[in-house]
């Protein structure tokens, strides 16, 4: 096979190899472009920083072309148990994205007229995302690298992207900038796609400064012709009650822990050590509840490092629990990468909901000696944060 390799700043589509490997592209765009619908297995694998040994999922997908629908230009609906196809998990249709909860037997809807996110946040399809990626490469004007050469019996597209922000792909590009002090890495996007023989992706690596993804689809099945529009309705199980999504942030449930004891919790960290509220004696304790992956969480690791330096460990104790179900090997790899001082634990759904109203994050616990909640703080903003919180220690340690 001839090699077709590269490296070029777009928009310079010139001669030679670069038209040979737009040719390439345009055709397995131009391909993409004419799939009507496609059914197909996802295997997935996520990475967070540092880590060696990816979380895996497989799921069955079914997209469709919706041109009514000017933002994926797909609908879709998703299966995410493996064993059981018969029942959708998620979907869809251009105008509204639902999620089953099964064990509520409900189906949540998302109309976006609370907007989450710069653009509709919904599952990302394999097939919508790779078209988007391919129709970027060669229209975009923003300062890229690609790398373009032979992989197996098809080819191998490496994307990177020179711009300041993470640049994610939904249809379209949509460039997020998180603030600095929040998320102080530079940021980085990296998108690569193997394309089989047949110009067709198989294989999908996004990389960015917090997360590496990878996706391969198989057992792909595609229709060239034209299909009726997706319906979500006639998906949904029946006996299931309707229920519209609400942002979190506009229905906070009061604290209502504060002022009781703190219930009690044996968790685990990253060595399986057992720790139990018990066996934290200080005269004052926080509690951070945190999600790995989650920007103010991670912004505050200084300020609670330094607490270590601030107070005797008599006085002030810290401990983290993770909130989002990560595994013990990522919580260690987070752990050694921030050089993290005091106990993170993982979080169980019990421990979770003893504490929490909602399952936003960060929050933190103020307990005393006799282990009564006394304050609670909901997110996290560098200085402001940091002040309000150890005044808050500070008045506690006093009072004992």
């Amino acid at each position: 096979m001839k090699p077709i390799c590269l490296l070029f700043v777009l928009p310079l589509l010139g001669t030679g190899c670069r038209t040979e490997q737009s040719a390439y592209l345009e055709k397995a765009l131009s391909q993409l472009e004419r799939i009507e619908r496609v059914a197909y297995w996802r295997s997935s694998e996520s990475y967070l920083p540092g880590d060696t040994i990816p979380r895996r999922y497989l799921r069955y997908y079914v997209e469709q072309r919706n041109r009514a629908d000017t933002t994926l230009r797909h609908s879709y609906l998703s299966y995410y148990n493996a064993d059981d196809t018969t029942r959708i998990d998620g979907g869809y249709d251009g105008t509204i994205a639902v999620d089953l909860d099964h064990d509520r037997r409900e189906v949540v809807i998302d109309d976006f007229s609370i907007p989450r996110a710069p653009y509709r946040l919904t599952d990302m399809t394999f097939f919508c995302r790779a078209e988007a990626i391919l129709r970027y490469v060669l229209t975009t004007s923003d300062p890229i690298r690609t790398e373009f050469t032979p992989c197996g019996d098809g080819y191998r597209l490496r994307l990177d992207i020179d711009r300041d922000c993470v640049v994610e792909f939904w249809g379209r590009p949509y460039y997020n900038r998180p603030p600095r002090e929040l998320f102080p890495e530079a940021e980085h996007s990296a998108y690569e796609i193997v394309f089989d023989s047949e110009r067709m992706p198989r294989k999908l690596r996004r990389e960015q400064t917090h997360q590496i993804t990878v996706d391969s689809v198989f057992d792909v099945r595609i229709d060239y012709e034209p299909q009726a529009p997706l319906r979500l309705e006639a998906y949904y199980p029946d006996g299931y009650m309707l229920r519209k999504r609400k942002l979190r942030n506009q229905a906070k449930k009061p604290y209502d822990i504060v002022g009781r004891q703190a219930p009690d919790w044996t968790l685990v960290d990253a060595d399986s050590t057992a720790v139990s509220l018990g066996d934290l004696r200080s005269r004052v304790l926080l509690i951070q509840f945190t999600g790995i992956g989650c920007g103010p969480c991670h912004a505050s690791i200084p300020f609670l490092r330094s607490l270590e330096e601030r107070y005797t460990p008599a006085d002030v104790g810290v401990v983290a629990i993770e909130t989002w179900g990560t595994p013990l090997r990522s919580i260690g790899v987070y752990v050694r990468r921030n050089r993290i001082n005091y106990p993170m634990l993982a979080g169980t759904d019990e421990t979770v909901d003893a504490y929490l109203p909602d399952r936003a994050v960060p929050v933190y616990l103020l307990v005393d000696a006799e282990r009564r909640v006394r304050h609670a703080f909901r997110g996290y903003t560098p200085a402001e944060s940091d002040r309000t919180i150890t005044e808050a220690i500070d008045s506690l340690l006093h009072e004992q």
